[in-house]
């Protein structure tokens, strides 16, 4: 679409997995909100992994070429909010693209997913959830 608002409803995706090899719960959720009259996109995401809590979440995200949008921390710096159950300093990415005709009748969204906790050395977590409109 090339204006309006529209919300998306998650329709489901990987089970988000950490670094260790654990294995989150299907209660995992993702929201996403794109306007594309300021194309802007706000997403979040919140995931249980083993016995760790994650979440992650970015405004405003510029949508780029219409179809694409990323928000990232790198080093404390960046438009995305990580958290975790986990001590250390975070780190995180969110890709995201839009699938669909041209005149936004059809069409959805994937959105993946990666945060870390501490580093290289640390715990990352990642996933891929899918959307429709």
């Amino acid at each position: 679409p090339t204006s309006g608002t529209f919300t998306y409803t998650a329709l489901g995706g990987t089970l988000p997995t950490d670094s260790s090899g654990a294995i989150g719960t299907a209660t995992s959720t993702a929201t996403l909100t794109a306007n594309f009259t300021a194309m802007t996109v706000n997403t979040s995401v919140n995931a249980t992994v083993g016995a760790n809590t994650w979440a992650a979440s970015a405004n405003n995200i510029p949508i780029l070429n219409g179809s694409t949008f990323t928000a990232e921390k790198i080093n404390g710096v960046g438009n995305l909010t990580v958290t975790s159950s986990l001590a250390g300093t975070t780190s995180g990415k969110l890709n995201g693209i839009f699938t669909g005709n041209a005149t936004g009748t059809s069409g959805g969204a994937m959105l993946g997913y990666s945060m870390n906790v501490g580093g290289a050395a640390g715990t990352t977590m990642q996933g891929v959830t899918a959307f429709k409109k």
